[in-house]
């Protein structure tokens, strides 16, 4: 089986005269690697198709390059930002796990406290000593779900009930547990939603849904935090935070509706303006009524940015005629095409013929690489012919 060497992307990859395109690689392998320029004349590698077909062209890039692993980091999460030393916290939200069997899912951390799930049970746990519940979540059911800590007693408390939404779905009754733990203050930091890093990596991601967190700096009980999460003025006197996920849906802003006006940010975009605990059925469409749509589905492989820095980077010369066109990258017996399109300059005569390149499609089904496997990407030949893309050149 070959494997796939060295992978890279392009950035931004519509470019026209005088834009600067930059070209971020990773080699499975130390090593160095030829990078050329060439313009894409068709795409169809079948063996019945057309056949595969490219003209080399001169770019100052063009030549050897040394070669470097750059590290994948997907998952999404939200950071909830400043919050202040606190002797005793809660966290108090709505659950709705969606694949249960993964051994580790964090929901919440924060200066070694954490809440997550681990092989289905809800667990919270301060510097590893943890609490757990007996009693397993429910896979595609809403919970909700309180976390407390007293710094002072050390009291640790975990506890759920399964929340019903629609016709003949009843609430269930509140599942507690609790233990003592270390005696301390928890330091000033920014807490995460539904992700843990080690040194600014994520170790863990969730999958699933969350809705309308709120922190108290206090610990609450489980009625007191049952109130707070059905309340829509969202007042307590020790609130440090209220979220709401129905609003600015369309940015990567978490807006706090407290005083405190704590609002955070979503990183590797997360799926928003998703059916929360107040869906009735009554609308398809968020924007009819936002305050339906209030959660939020994260994803432990969502990726919107690879974050890689550029190994070099290209200014598009005056000359160059609008098309498709690749960076070709070589290392050993391995080849990765970085395609990129290029407008016609603003001043420039144009064609007879408009091409539309459909850009928001070719993202959508960026999927079909996962049809390779092994190495980076895998076996440098899809599973199914039939899948392959063209690029032809009008």
């Amino acid at each position: 089986m070959d494997e796939k060497q060295i992978v890279a992307y392009a950035d931004p990859w519509s470019v026209t005269a005088g834009d600067t395109l930059d070209v971020m690689v990773s080699c499975h392998s130390a090593g160095q690697y030829s990078a050329e320029l060439v313009e894409l004349i068709c795409g169809d590698s079948r063996p019945h198709g057309t056949g595969f077909s490219e003209r080399p062209l001169t770019a100052t890039f063009n030549g050897v390059h040394t070669g470097r692993t750059q590290p994948l980091h997907p998952g999404s999460y939200a950071v909830l930002p400043d919050l202040p030393t606190l002797q005793k916290v809660s966290l108090c939200l709505y659950v709705y796990p969606t694949l249960l069997e993964r051994d580790w899912q964090p929901l919440s951390c924060g200066d070694g406290l954490v809440l997550d799930i681990r092989k289905g049970q809800l667990n919270a746990a301060l510097d590893d000593e943890p609490v757990t519940l007996s009693a397993p979540m429910a896979r595609n059911r809403w919970h909700q779900v309180l976390l407390s800590y007293d710094g002072g007693s050390g009291r640790l408390t975990v506890a759920q009930r399964r929340f019903g939404i629609g016709a003949g779905e009843r609430h269930g009754s509140w599942q507690q547990e609790a233990r003592t733990v270390a005696r301390r203050p928890l330091a000033a930091c920014d807490w995460l939603l539904a992700a843990s890093l080690e040194d600014g990596v994520l170790r863990a991601g969730f999958n699933g849904r969350l809705e309308a967190p709120r922190v108290v700096a206090d610990a609450l009980s489980t009625e007191v935090a049952e109130s707070l999460l059905h309340s829509q003025a969202v007042t307590h006197l020790a609130l440090l935070g209220a979220w709401d996920f129905s609003q600015g849906i369309h940015t990567e802003q978490v807006v706090d509706v407290s005083p405190a006006s704590r609002h955070g940010w979503t990183m590797q975009m997360p799926t928003r303006a998703v059916k929360g605990t107040r869906w009735t059925g009554e609308t398809q469409r968020w924007l009819d009524d936002p305050a339906q749509y209030a959660a939020i589905h994260f994803h432990e492989d969502d990726l919107v940015d690879a974050g890689w820095t550029p190994d070099f980077s290209w200014n598009v010369p005056q000359d160059l005629p609008s098309g498709v066109y690749a960076v070709k990258l070589t290392l050993g017996g391995s080849v990765d095409y970085v395609p990129f399109f290029v407008r016609p300059a603003s001043q420039s005569k144009r064609g007879e013929v408009a091409y539309l390149a459909s850009t928001a499609t070719y993202l959508a089904y960026a999927n079909q690489r996962l049809g390779f496997t092994g190495g980076i990407f895998g076996d440098s030949k899809p599973k199914n012919p039939e899948d392959a893309l063209s690029l032809i050149h009008i």
